[in-house]
């Protein structure tokens, strides 16, 4: 049969777990330089993050499959900062804050380059949800502020589509392990998301 996985010889229905890096395009965005309204701004994470997940996956055919999915990635920021602001003195050490997405997505997964191809190609739809925390700290109103917007309090979601690419590589009779990467694209503001690695495990049911 050779080492390439025959979507036609596998059970319809697969569950599949993911852990890896990724590259977020807005968390770095923010504008933190002074204003009339505050005069320090902790707004911005690191790039780099994390992100994981499930999907379960259905073969249709013998080289497509339909996907299901939730996936949760985070993005952090240490603050430290120590000063005074209207004689009260402010000591903050490695505080974290972070910015996470939570990607409900289906997508449509096609077997590359033949039915015995390790490789695949997907494309997708996705909707997402926001948790962003925030800092602000001013003499002008006199406050220290630090939320955390989301859907709840502040209506943060958005929609866009997703393209991606994977290798697969079957390990038993049910177990097939992999990479995967994807882009993530929202539609609803015209810009890029995210940009993900993440290794796969994958059961056949």
């Amino acid at each position: 049969m050779g080492s390439g996985v025959l979507f036609a010889q596998q059970k319809r229905l697969s569950l599949e777990v993911n852990y890896g890096i990724q590259r977020n395009f807005f968390v770095d965005d923010y504008d933190e330089s002074p204003d009339g309204f505050s005069d320090i701004k902790f707004y911005n994470k690191q790039v780099m993050g994390s992100i994981g997940g499930l999907e379960l996956k259905y073969r249709i055919g013998k080289r497509g499959r339909l996907g299901l999915g939730y996936a949760g990635s985070s993005n952090q920021r240490a603050i430290s900062f120590s000063g005074v602001i209207n004689g009260v003195s402010i000591g903050i050490i490695d505080f974290n804050i972070s910015h996470k997405n939570r990607f409900y997505q289906f997508n449509y997964e096609f077997a590359a380059g033949g039915k015995r191809s390790d490789f695949a190609v997907e494309a997708g739809l996705f909707y997402l949800r926001t948790f962003q925390q925030e800092m602000e700290l001013s003499t002008f109103n006199r406050r220290i502020l630090i939320e955390e917007r989301n859907f709840n309090n502040s209506r943060l979601e958005e929609g866009g589509a997703f393209v991606g690419v994977s290798y697969m590589r079957k390990i038993d009779t049910r177990f097939r392990f992999g990479v995967r990467s994807r882009f993530y694209y929202l539609i609803s503001t015209s810009s890029p998301e995210a940009l993900t690695i993440t290794p796969v495990l994958s059961y056949n049911f």
